[in-house]
């Protein structure tokens, strides 16, 4: 099988791409032209809807601004790149016959809540880059008439070639630097995230299994709070951890359940929160290959 891979240098694209590798012929599209010596990687911006000339039988598209400062700063850009990239996209594998598509959403979509997140919430998105991405999930609903579409909603995915910007970068860079880390009075909020690993195996379990429109949860099979979380890094990193604690604001929680995807895709994470915080702080010190 041909798979097409948008966003091939980003983080959980360049991820994918290693572990598909051997397995199918792989295109990458990039705005930058970095190659690799197994897949043709073509310089395009998703921007652009006259898409090079291909034929491929799938796409996993990861292409996106997920920068949440700078959607908010830059919202017509994040707008263009999230949602009219997507719809080209889209067109792009209408236009060509695909069969089965992969979109990269964000369990953000939900929003801030105290209980479990569920697939069949009513989205309500709090910031720019996450209100792009449910956008972009609507516009895969609709073009599901065409192909079959899984829209994966990722936990805080971490592990190497994390973007800096992300929670465990952050998190690891403020520990090490003894810089304090923000948490409620009771040290949430809590959340589940994701090795990436497990992110990569989950997102080519939804193409294999992919049936008309369908939404998942990808999230870790652990719950933490980040003084959890900040302690874990500072053991790790030997070093001592500074918390600022928030006078006000509610209580919130990010905890994606992930029921649905054991019971349609038949998966289940498995990468324990210890063994990938090893994992990734072992990559930020050599940055091996993962």
């Amino acid at each position: 099988m041909k798979v097409l891979i948008t966003g091939i240098n980003g983080f959980i694209g360049k991820n994918l791409a290693l572990s598909l590798e051997n397995r199918y012929e792989i295109i990458g599209l990039s705005r930058d032209s970095v190659g690799k010596k197994k897949i043709q990687i073509i310089k395009h911006d998703i921007t652009n809807k006259n898409f090079p000339d291909m034929e491929v039988d799938a796409i996993f598209h990861m292409a996106a601004l997920t920068d949440l400062d700078f959607c908010t700063k830059n919202p017509k850009m994040a707008y263009e790149v999230n949602v009219k990239g997507t719809e080209n996209v889209l067109e792009f594998a209408k236009e060509t016959g695909v069969k089965k598509m992969v979109y990269a959403s964000t369990g953000g979509v939900y929003g801030s809540h105290k209980k479990e997140l569920i697939e069949s919430m009513k989205p309500a998105p709090e910031n720019e880059y996450s209100a792009t991405k449910y956008k972009g999930e609507l516009l895969c609903k609709k073009y599901s008439r065409f192909l079959s579409i899984s829209v994966l909603r990722y936990f805080f995915p971490y592990g190497p070639f994390s973007d800096k910007k992300r929670l465990m970068p952050g998190l690891f860079d403020n520990i090490n630097m003894g810089h304090p880390v923000m948490v409620s009075k009771c040290g949430g909020p809590m959340l589940n995230p994701i090795y990436i690993s497990d992110a990569v195996s989950g997102t080519k379990k939804a193409l294999e299994k992919a049936t008309g429109f369908e939404v998942f949860n990808m999230a870790g099979k652990e719950v933490v709070s980040i003084m959890e979380l900040a302690e874990k890094i500072g053991t790790i990193s030997g070093k001592n951890v500074i918390f600022k604690f928030r006078e006000n604001g509610k209580e919130v929680n990010f905890i994606g359940n992930m029921e649905k995807a054991k019971k349609i895709l038949g998966y289940i994470p498995k990468v324990k929160l210890d063994e990938g915080l090893k994992k990734y702080a072992k990559h930020r010190c050599t940055n091996a290959r993962p």
